[in-house]
């Protein structure tokens, strides 16, 4: 038994080893492919993952993507140089320089990994090394954000206040992607601060051309409108600035009238102080010149009258013997007015000795010289007063606009709301007269099933168009509401004249009055009953307006065997003409 077993397994075996597995899809030849892992893409995947976690505050998350990352593709320079990113996220500024560093050496030729750290170095203010990084990430073959680069190194300038390499670089920018939006506004910005307004209308130009206008180039057209008074400008941009951007920062400086505050002016300043900061002081402790030990023998000093019309009157030259010092520079006027103001006073007479006709015409220049003083302070005041006024009026208009439209809209949100709760008030009474009429049915019927009323003879309901109408009768289906507006007359007066509540039920062949009646009428009304016969016959046929609960009556049957002989119920509807039992219909088939 053994044996046979062993040789049972051997068979089994030698089976097994000559056959071939294969993999096809059920009912097909079609072979599965085998998928294979890509770690590259998966890497890719867990930065993509961390770095939208990154932006979004979760950095706990990102990080775990980010470290999955490198444990898929541990030597890529892009999983390190996103890791660099996340630690300079997180203000970890040594280990983000260290993952920086390592994905340079991951691979030399990655661009982004050297645009990135010298980004990172310029916010650190090692601005020499960051721009030669940022230079390096330029130079590598197959970089397509040069563009980014060169506006990034733009930026590391501006911090320096090198105003120069900021538009050389800006330049270099734009020529490389000529849409590129923050380096357009930059530019333009940058024009207004170094006072070159023709070159950022310009560049505000393009911007509006690629229509990408946005508060901070709104603001800067105001601004450069203002420098060159273009009012036309300075209305549309305030237009725009209020209407569009309301909401926004440059807005809020506008209206605030803090236009000094705006990054724009403030540029301005910087460039100002920069220039002033170039200008070379002389040095006060530089060795002067040596001044000479003896003065110089007789000097000659000319003094100039003013000219008029007796011309021997005042001498031309007057000379005199003062000794005067020899200087450089400004020091030789410093040093002539202290030797010679006494000897040229001296020199010339007192106002007792002048001609009335030099001293009259001495007074006359000096008023005009007052006179035209005068109307200079005046004009300049004036102006200033008028641009006061103007900026006033402007402001004025601007808040006035600001109201206008705050008043509309609260128009506007009135005339909706009261729309709404319009509507809800109808929707309300309608739901309410359904409800009632609905109530009012039901109440019908089931009075019909639980008393018993008198029914009235079949009238028609509405008499000759020339008499005039006195009462309806209640058709099928009537309701109080319906007779009401069939006869043009108020609910609640047809209810005070035939003394109804809205709890009351009126039933079908029922007298409505349609005016007011007298006690004696409405008695009447109430006594009237309507006679029970015997049934003689098997069926009886339908009348127009009755219903099962007036023939059960007339018979002086129970409603419930009436139904249970017709196999009617509730909702059943009676025809004219139809017959129904009113009799067992097993008694009379017997």
């Amino acid at each position: 038994m053994q044996k046979v077993l062993i040789g049972v397994s051997l068979c089994s075996l030698l089976i097994l080893t000559g056959c071939v597995s294969e993999q096809s899809y059920v009912g097909s030849d079609k072979p599965v492919s085998e998928r294979t892992f890509d770690n590259i893409e998966a890497a890719r995947t867990r930065i993509s993952l961390g770095l939208n976690y990154l932006r979004r505050g979760d950095t706990s998350q990102a990080k775990y993507n980010l470290e999955r990352a490198r444990s898929f593709a541990p030597n890529s320079a892009e999983v390190y140089s996103a890791l660099a990113y996340y630690y300079q996220s997180v203000a970890e500024d040594k280990q983000a320089e260290e993952y920086f560093r390592l994905a340079i050496q991951k691979d030399n030729n990655y661009a982004d990994a050297y645009n990135n750290y010298g980004a990172f170095l310029c916010q650190l203010h090692r601005y020499d090394e960051a721009e030669q990084l940022l230079l390096k990430a330029i130079s590598r073959p197959g970089y397509i954000r040069v563009a980014e680069s060169y506006e990034n190194l733009a930026l590391c300038q501006l911090q320096q206040n090198n105003f120069s390499k900021v538009k050389h670089y800006l330049d270099l920018s734009i020529s490389h992607n000529t849409t590129r939006i923050t380096a357009l506004t930059m530019a333009a910005g940058l024009a207004y601060a170094m006072g070159d307004n023709k070159q950022a209308k310009t560049q505000l130009d393009r911007i509006q051309r690629l229509g990408r206008v946005s508060a901070r180039t709104v603001l800067l057209s105001y601004l450069l409108a203002e420098k060159s008074g273009d009012r036309e400008i300075m209305r549309s941009a305030e237009q725009l600035l209020i209407t569009l951007y309301i909401e926004t920062p440059e807005t809020r400086m506008f209206l605030q009238g803090k236009l000094q505050d705006s990054e724009f002016e403030q540029l301005r300043e910087r460039y100002k102080d920069s220039l002033m900061a170039n200008i070379v002081l002389p040095d006060e402790n530089a060795p002067k010149a040596e001044l000479p030990s003896a003065p110089v023998a007789n000097p000659k000093l000319k003094v100039v009258k003013r000219k008029n019309d007796d011309s021997s009157a005042v001498p031309a030259v007057v000379t005199s013997g003062v000794a005067a010092t020899q200087n450089s520079g400004t020091g030789i006027a410093n040093s002539l007015v202290g030797a010679t103001t006494g000897a040229v006073v001296a020199s010339l007479p007192n106002n007792a000795q002048l001609p009335a006709e030099t001293i009259k015409a001495d007074i006359d220049y000096k008023k005009q010289q007052d006179a035209a003083r005068a109307k200079l302070e005046a004009q300049q005041q004036a102006d200033a007063q008028a641009k006061t006024q103007q900026v006033a009026l402007d402001a004025a208009a601007a808040a006035e606009l600001a109201k206008t439209q705050q008043v509309a809209l609260e128009a506007k949100r009135a005339a909706e709301l009261a729309k709404a709760e319009l509507v809800a008030v109808e929707a309300e009474q309608a739901a309410e007269l359904a409800k009632a009429e609905l109530v009012a049915v039901e109440a019908e019927q089931a009075a019909e099933v639980e008393s018993v009323i008198s029914e009235n003879v079949a009238t028609p309901a509405v008499e000759s168009e020339s008499s005039e109408q006195l009462f309806h009768i209640v058709q099928a289906s009537e309701s109080l509401y319906s007779i009401s507006l069939q006869h043009n007359i108020r609910l609640q007066r047809l209810m005070d004249w035939n003394q109804l509540t809205p709890d009351s039920v009126i039933k079908t062949g029922e007298k409505i009055w349609l005016g007011p009646v007298s006690d004696a009428e409405r008695i009447q009304q109430v006594e009237t009953k309507r006679e029970q016969v015997t049934a003689t016959e098997p069926f009886h046929t339908v009348s127009k307006g009755e219903t099962m609960f007036g023939i059960s009556y007339r018979y002086n049957l129970r409603l419930s065997s009436f139904m249970s002989w017709n196999n009617f119920t509730e909702n059943s509807k009676l025809t004219v003409g139809q017959q129904v039992y009113i009799i067992d219909p097993a008694s009379a088939t017997q």
